[in-house]
This record gives C-alpha cells, structure tokens and sequence, in this order.
C-alpha cells in the first residue's frame, strides 16, 4: 500500500483524498492548517484509510531569501 500526504482539505484536497482511500491502494494522510477542517472530510468519507490532522506546513519552510 502506498502512503500519500495531502495537503490542504479544502475542495481538491478532500476530493482527491477520498479518491485515493477509496481505491483501497493508498493510506492518505490529509494535512490542513485547521484540523476540524480535515477531520470534517475524513468524516465525510468514513473511510479508513484516511487519517487527518493538523499542520502548520509554513513552520517548517526555511526563511526566504530576497535575490535583489
């Protein structure tokens, strides 16, 4: 079984990651800022293989450097 990250749960990420739990070959990971937000489709989808949860992705980015 493949493992998938999406992120973001708003309308392509929650379609999407029904989709592909539902297929029965992926295990989805759906990431949003808001985690009532994934929670909510996970739900929708009743689907095991869906796992929600919240991240804040823009910690983990390193600063940004002007090139000017």
């Amino acid at each position: 079984m493949h493992r998938v990250l999406i992120l973001g749960a708003g309308k392509i990420g929650a379609l999407i990651s029904g989709l592909l739990a539902e297929s029965g070959s992926y295990r989805v990971y759906l990431a949003d800022l808001d985690g009532a937000a994934a929670e909510a489709v996970a739900r929708a989808h009743g689907h095991a293989h869906l796992t929600p949860f919240a991240l804040d992705a823009r910690s983990a980015l390193p600063p940004i450097r002007s090139t000017r």
